[in-house]
């Protein structure tokens, strides 16, 4: 039977949008199992959708119907974290209500425009959409609009015409800009969308507009800076945010930030609204300039015109967009006012009629379109073709960012010692370095977390592993700050060439232990031996694991993103181990072992949401690669259990935990920090624990370690 459902979502118009991707992913996915309506702010988005029933949307309480009410919030907060994307945001949220789980099918929302919409356009000719302001309670996403005027001179230096869009309405303001046909406060959300469809591309902020050209897969240049990071807003197809669809991107935005490279935005976004102070709103910048007489956030004004016009150029190098020819030009549109008012009031662009003339030529209903009358006003001197000449700068707004490695490439900026707002230098591609280019010191000494980690590292294996082993232990040391680390090694079965390299690190003072196995003891034996070591006891608060393949080449700044995580986490959520957490169920026999374990509390086993229940059936754990545990929990739990052998024992470690009266939390699960399981498995396959042959397993690691 055919559920009927109501999804509702009251806020910008932009998240409209947004919603508007996970309905069609959730039609898609289970066909003819929901009538789906929509209760939104802006209904005007959901018109000509074929995903949504008309007859339920809207603000009726009808019966038989659940009403759903869709939310992001914790996104907000989860972006700072992992790599997650507002698009799939709303696929989660659906999934944690009803349990039901929507695959991300496409990498952007879904908007749908009428026969005349697509093939009618507004205004004639060639020209780039620009958004110059926004929300004013939200100054601190607002672009120079001196910055904005060059670009449409550079534009007009191309040949391209620039189209001024935005609203009018309370609580919003759009600086004027002059050689531009001027449709402030003249469109809908309907003509928003069918102008920018027709559009070579948009240039705005972080803001509906951006969404709107994502779902019409149109060109985008973001002006983002360091407010919001990457990978929650940007349309890329670097972005693991939109795994694993991100590379069905037809049409890649040019996402310009600065996420990395000034100390307010240095592993995430900051989130403040304001420059400087207004109606007592304490979220001010820390970092403010002044850019012709407006208030500008730095990390703004990192974002030169230069960079803009070199973005766009790129869509017509690659080919995305068709040549320009010289006879492009660009007319005033012809938008009547509306007959009468919309069914709802638009809460973004109201259906306004055309004002009068502004000097900029627009002007009322037009009985013929004219050619607007740009006129380039460049610096004295400078000719057009020299202007376009300078901003020849190569910046790839979406390409490999400095401090996450997650191939995307900032503005660059060069700041003197001690100075976080030194005058930027010209932008150039960032290049990874040998050490991370900041660690907040408070964090790492925070008593959550307690200044440093212990560090363990089992290697294994012939000499072909060489290149691993010494990939695995130089990635690790060149990425955590010094006196941050105490680094133990074992080692099974390891070559010569290995050995060396271990050892020459312990003479150099970089391995505080070498535990050294001339035979292959097992992953889990040499573990607990080295957890235990009598002579060398762990004297930190946490403890971090790697196996060989574990690699930290994907994000210099992983050790300081594990620290936030673990001052948000530790303690309001008892959260012990931070890992890549997966589900597993064991069999008949395998329940009766762990049960049997001199550490099990008898706590119900689980469900695959974590939860206890009667009916429950699941083990929750860190993948063994890499993870980061507390020595209280390994003492209290007795971490890792003295029967396993090579198999089993990640498995194992999270029922400890949990029997324990500890919890997880993710990190790494998508390997954005640490490239766990960088090569195919190597070594024994032992059996599991309570199956058949583990009995021989377990006199096999008594008679290696001597228990």
């Amino acid at each position: 039977m055919t559920q009927r459902i109501v999804l509702s979502h009251h806020c910008a118009p932009g998240d409209t949008v947004v919603l508007t991707g996970f309905v069609r992913d959730l039609a898609l996915t289970y066909p003819g199992r929901y009538t789906i309506g929509v209760h939104t702010s802006a209904m005007d988005l959901w018109r000509h959708n074929p995903h949504i029933d008309h007859s339920i949307s809207g603000d009726k309480r009808l019966g038989n119907i659940e009403h759903i009410r869709m939310k992001y919030n914790r996104g907000i907060r989860d972006q700072n974290y992992e790599p997650v994307h507002f698009l799939p945001y709303f696929h989660r949220d659906f999934e944690e209500q009803k349990g039901v789980k929507v695959p991300l099918r496409l990498p952007y929302p879904d908007l749908h425009l009428s026969p005349e919409e697509q093939n009618v356009p507004l205004i004639e000719g060639r020209y780039w959409v620009l958004i110059t302001g926004g929300k004013s309670d939200f100054p601190a996403k607002a672009w120079a609009s001196s910055y904005f005027q060059e670009v449409v001179h550079g534009l007009a230096a191309m040949g391209l015409g620039a189209v001024q869009a935005g609203s009018t309405s309370s609580g919003h303001w759009h600086p004027p800009l002059k050689s531009v046909i001027n449709l402030v406060g003249r469109t809908n959300l309907r003509d928003l969308m069918r102008l920018i469809h027709h559009a070579d591309g948009l240039i705005c902020g972080v803001t509906c507009a951006m969404h709107m050209a994502a779902a019409l897969q149109r060109p985008c240049i973001c002006l983002a800076g360091g407010r919001e990071a990457w990978w929650w807003e940007a349309y890329v197809r670097e972005n693991k945010g939109l795994a694993p669809v991100q590379a069905l991107l037809q049409v890649p935005h040019k996402f310009l930030h600065t996420i990395g490279l000034l100390d307010c935005c240095r592993q995430h976004g900051c989130w403040v609204n304001k420059v400087v102070p207004l109606n007592k709103d304490k979220s001010l910048c820390k970092l403010p300039t002044t850019v012709a007489g407006q208030p500008l956030p730095t990390c703004m004004d990192m974002i030169k015109p230069a960079h803009v016009l070199e973005a766009v150029m790129q869509y017509y190098e690659d080919k995305s967009l068709p040549p320009i020819s010289a006879a492009a030009t660009t007319h005033v549109p012809v938008i009547p006012p509306p007959a009468a008012p919309p069914p709802r009031l638009l809460d973004l662009f109201g259906d306004l009629p055309l004002s009068p003339p502004n000097g900029n030529g627009n002007g009322h209903k037009q009985d013929k379109p004219h050619t607007a009358t740009a006129q380039l006003q460049l610096p004295p001197g400078v000719t057009p073709a020299e202007f376009f000449q300078k901003a020849k700068i190569r910046v790839n707004a979406a390409a490999k960012m400095e401090g996450r490695g997650m191939d995307d490439k900032p503005v660059q900026v060069a700041t003197a010692p001690g100075t976080a707002a030194a005058k930027p230098a010209p932008p150039k591609t960032a290049a990874a370095a040998p050490r991370p280019p900041h660690y907040d010191n408070n964090i790492f000494d925070h008593p959550d977390v307690g200044g440093i980690f212990t560090a363990f590292i089992l290697f294994y294996g012939p000499e072909q592993f060489f290149k691993l082993h010494q990939r695995c232990l130089t990635t690790l040391l060149a990425t955590v700050p010094a006196g941050r680390l105490d680094l133990r090694v074992g080692s099974n079965a390891l070559n010569a060439k290995s050995l060396a390299m271990v050892n020459e690190h312990v003479r150099q003072g970089h391995i505080t232990k070498h535990y050294r196995h001339d035979v292959n003891a097992f992953k889990y034996p040499v573990m607990r031996e080295m957890f235990r070591d009598p002579s060398q006891p762990i004297r930190t608060k946490w403890v971090l694991w790697f196996d060989d393949d574990s690699i930290c080449e994907r994000s210099p700044t992983w050790l300081h993103v594990l620290c936030e995580h673990i001052v948000e986490h530790h303690r309001k959520s008892n959260a012990h181990m931070f890992g890549d957490i997966r589900c597993w169920t064991p069999g008949e026999t395998q329940r009766a072992w762990y049960a049997g374990r001199p550490w099990h509390r008898q706590r119900p086993w689980r469900l695959s949401n974590g939860q206890p229940a009667p009916n429950g059936s699941k083990i929750l754990f860190c993948v063994g690669g890499f993870w980061a545990l507390t020595s209280a929990a390994i003492r209290t739990c007795d971490i890792p259990d003295p029967d396993i052998g090579h198999n089993g024992g990640d498995i194992a470690i999270g029922e400890q935990l949990y029997q324990g009266g500890y919890q997880m939390r993710p990190f790494n699960s998508h390997k954005e920090y640490v490239h766990t399981s960088s090569v195919p498995r190597r070594g024994p396959t032992l059996a599991m624990p309570g199956t058949v042959g583990h009995q021989n397993v377990v006199k096999q690691v008594r008679q290696l370690c001597k228990y």
